[in-house]
């Protein structure tokens, strides 16, 4: 998933929330163009998701949702 000049657009939450139920784990980037910091953005993407932010690291960012479908291999994460 990107960020960029329109910022989470509707279009672009839809597409995050598609692939995040069958991935569980996605890696999203900010373009230059954007107005948000990659925090800012992941903070923002994970709350209209029902997700988690796991990752801040420049301007990439991943989040995390578990997959209420019963057809995909579930992610362990491990907290330490």
């Amino acid at each position: 998933i990107q960020v960029g000049k329109n910022d989470l657009s509707d279009a672009a939450v839809k597409q995050a929330d598609e692939t995040i139920e069958k991935r569980e784990l996605i890696k999203c980037d900010v373009l230059d163009g954007s107005g948000l910091t990659a925090k800012e953005a992941g903070e923002e993407l994970a709350e209209r998701l029902g997700a988690e932010l796991v990752q801040v690291i420049g301007n990439r960012f991943v989040i995390y949702r578990a997959s209420h479908r019963d057809d995909i291999e579930r992610i362990r994460l491990v907290r330490g």
